[in-house]
């Protein structure tokens, strides 16, 4: 808190006064989803100690224990997990509602700055207006549209979820300057894997890969389960060597995975495809760029990337 009133000078020094006497849940994260500053109000309700420099995600997790802190709607909290982080620090603005555990709830907004830095404010609406009948109905159509987009087994995005995303990319991203590479992977020899160890071991590989591969991203990054043991990834502000780069940090940290019925192990690979997009294209032709290249990774002997190209337009 010194330091941060020593850069901010006299003003600062009051606005960070202001802040920590404040009812309203303020907090910074940076890039990486890290915590960077919370008010009192935030540290109480999130379980966070002054100074703590923690990842949202791991916020999170600390938080099963928390009596006061957030509620998770769900029976299989690093499902909901992913799926809550398949959202988080994709969009510029974002409100939602939050309910604690003591009966309590949160009306939370986010800001993302271009950098990925985010900007939380939360703020007690227990019992305003929004009480009754009239949240409901918005909690469940809330609830709704998260799981048309969300995929069942893995808790990322499905098909509908990621081509959406794909599509608001091909006309955001380009308009404002900005490129981004679209990533199609497939882990290799799954049907193997199905065969020999059964289906159940199958989804727990899937499950398992999505959780390491999104530990890997950043929060603006999309990934989605486009069918099957297919994966789509929509990484914005990226070229294809970066992409290539996150592709191969994935691919090396994956970990042993021991399969829940034979207890057999396995680090399962992929093969992936890439492309870099820097002015507005058809969903379909990039789909189809980065399925060739793909197809030109399998053929290469799997467990690499090949980077792809856009057909030129005619």
């Amino acid at each position: 808190m010194d330091d941060d009133a020593g850069r901010l000078g006299i003003h600062g020094v009051r606005l960070l006064d202001l802040l920590a006497g404040s009812g309203l849940l303020v907090a910074l994260f940076d890039a990486g989803d890290v915590l960077r500053y919370a008010n009192p109000a935030f540290r109480r309700i999130f379980g966070v100690e002054p100074g703590q420099a923690v990842g949202w995600a791991q916020m999170m997790r600390g938080n099963q224990d928390n009596p006061g802190g957030p509620l998770a709607h769900t029976d299989d909290f690093e499902k909901w997990l992913t799926a809550a982080l398949s959202r988080r620090g994709k969009q510029p603005f974002r409100a939602f509602e939050v309910d604690l555990k003591d009966g309590r709830w949160l009306w939370i907004t986010e800001v993302i700055e271009a950098d990925g830095w985010m900007l939380t404010i939360a703020a007690d609406v227990t019992y305003s207006a929004h009480a009754g009948q009239e949240r409901q109905a918005r909690l469940d159509r809330d609830i709704a549209l998260r799981v048309a987009r969300t995929d069942e087994l893995t808790g990322t995005l499905n098909r509908r979820g990621i081509l959406a995303a794909l599509e608001d990319a091909c006309v955001r991203l380009p308009a404002e300057g900005r490129g981004y590479a679209l990533v199609l992977l497939d882990l290799d020899h799954f049907k193997l894997i199905n065969d020999g160890h059964g289906h159940d071991a199958g989804d727990e590989v899937l499950r398992r890969f999505v959780r390491h591969a999104q530990s890997r991203m950043r929060p603006a990054d999309f990934l989605g389960r486009y069918g099957g043991e297919e994966f789509l990834l929509v990484l914005p502000d990226t070229d294809a060597a970066q992409a290539d780069a996150l592709l191969a940090r994935i691919r090396a940290g994956m970990p042993e995975i021991e399969l829940p019925t034979t207890g057999a192990r396995l680090t399962p690979g992929f093969s992936a495809g890439v492309i870099a997009v820097r002015q507005a294209r058809l969903p379909r032709e990039q789909l189809h760029a980065v399925d060739r290249a793909l197809y030109r990774a399998k053929h290469a002997g799997r467990n690499c990337t090949v980077i792809g190209e856009l057909e030129p337009v005619a």
